[in-house]
Order: C-alpha cells, then sequence, then structure tokens
C-alpha cells in the first residue's frame, strides 16, 4: 500500500514576470529620457564640434569642444558661434570647462577643451538657421581643419533639423535628442545651409515616475505572493511516499 505522490510545489513565476515587464518598462523609459552622449571632435586636429543646447529657462547653452584648439581662440569662437544662434544681447559669458591640456602633454597627445556660454531663447517654437561660411568665419581664429555642428534639445523641447548639406536627409521630429546639422572640412568647397524647428516646452513625461510605480507595486505583489505560498507550504507539509 502506497500514498499516492503529491505534486510538487513550484515558485510561481507570475510575479517574476510581472516584476520583469516592470524593470523592462523602466529601461525603457530611462532611454527615452536620457540625453544623447556627447559628441567630440573626430576629424584632423585642430578640430571642432559646436553644440547648441535648447531647453527651458536657465538650459540653453552653446558649446564648444576643441581637439588640438587654442583656448583663448576657442573661447572667442564661442561667443562668436552664440551670436550666429541668438541676439547678442541674449549671450551670456562664456565659462571655460576643464581641459585635459595636462593629461595629454604627459601622453604626448592633443588637448581636448570645452568652453561654454549661456543663451536667453524663448519658450515657444523657434528655428534657428545655419550656414556653413558664418560658422567658418567665427571659428577663424581657431582654424580647424574640421567641424561638426549639432543641434540638442531637453525632454522639454523637440528639434527637427532639415540640412541642404550633399547627402543630408531631414531628422525625425525627436526630444531629448542631438541631430547632425552639418559638417565641414578645410578647403572641402562644400557650402551648406540648415534649419532646425525647435518645439515650445512642454511639461515633463510622467512616463518614468508611472513606470517606478508599476515596478514598485509589481515587486509588493510578488513579495505578498511569495509569503503566502512559504505559509501554505508550513502548514501542508509534503510529505514524502509510503511504500
Amino acid at each position: 500500500m502506497s500514498a499516492s505522490l503529491q505534486p510538487i510545489r513550484r515558485p510561481g513565476r507570475g510575479p517574476a514576470r510581472v516584476v520583469a515587464a516592470a524593470a523592462l518598462l523602466t529601461g525603457c523609459a530611462s532611454i527615452a529620457a536620457t540625453s544623447s552622449a556627447e559628441q567630440q571632435p573626430m576629424g584632423p586636429s585642430p578640430a571642432v564640434t559646436v553644440v547648441v543646447r535648447v531647453g527651458g529657462a536657465d538650459e540653453s547653452s552653446v558649446d564648444l569642444t576643441g581637439l588640438g584648439a587654442d583656448p583663448v581662440a576657442l573661447e572667442a569662437a564661442t561667443t562668436a558661434v552664440a551670436n550666429l544662434i541668438v541676439d547678442p544681447a541674449d549671450v551670456g559669458t562664456v565659462v571655460p570647462a576643464a581641459s585635459s591640456v595636462a593629461a595629454a602633454a604627459q601622453n604626448g597627445q592633443d588637448a581636448l577643451i570645452s568652453t561654454s556660454v549661456p543663451i536667453a531663447v524663448t519658450d515657444q517654437a523657434f528655428t534657428i538657421d545655419l550656414h556653413s561660411d558664418e560658422i567658418a568665419a567665427a571659428l577663424s581664429g581657431v582654424r580647424p581643419r574640421s567641424t561638426d555642428i549639432w543641434v540638442c534639445t531637453t525632454s522639454a523641447r523637440t528639434v527637427q533639423v532639415s540640412s541642404q548639406a550633399p547627402g543630408a536627409v531631414p531628422s525625425d521630429v525627436a526630444s531629448d535628442t542631438c541631430q547632425s546639422a552639418g559638417s565641414s572640412l578645410v578647403r572641402d568647397g562644400v557650402v551648406w545651409t540648415a534649419q532646425a524647428a525647435i518645439g515650445p516646452v512642454t511639461e515633463p513625461s510622467k512616463l518614468p515616475w508611472i513606470a517606478w510605480i508599476l515596478v514598485a507595486l509589481a515587486v509588493g505583489v510578488g513579495v505578498v505572493l511569495y509569503l503566502r505560498r512559504r505559509r501554505r507550504e508550513r502548514s501542508d507539509p509534503i510529505l514524502p511516499p509510503v511504500h
């Protein structure tokens, strides 16, 4: 005579799946809320990357990063480029950022130097018109051999860049991102224009908060179900088969 075997209980996978789904949603929200990586000069030295950052109040600036550039010339060029973006009265004081001069000198490499100047922009929609010749004139003191122009926004605004550079295509409307506006190489003879359409300031997305709330709820449900299962196992232990 033998007792029937009791089915072996396995932890439920439902809570784990809920937690995994919520974590995935959080990851997607985090990706959507993360701005694009910083653009660094990639061409022959001296090289300059211009980044026009547009956000809400006190969040807009023109940043220049120079590889092998003269620091004084780069600071002057930062203001000159900012004057092309907004009225000179809306351009603040240049703030030199930390540079890699000392480290570069030790390694025998070109120094990477960044400067930034705050700009005042409207909260309403507006456009930024860029021309390769005007950019080149503003950077003439640096004499870059290669130049890249980017327009970046925070999650509060959208941006769409339409460029007349050879081979360029209009970018999609996106927020919290960086869009390429144009690039130049010294004596390449290419003239380009670009227009960046900046959207109005909007309320920040609530998706990250919702995702974290879902994660907290999923974890709570999982803990409750786990404790209930453990309580049932203690009150109804699985008996070994009796022969």
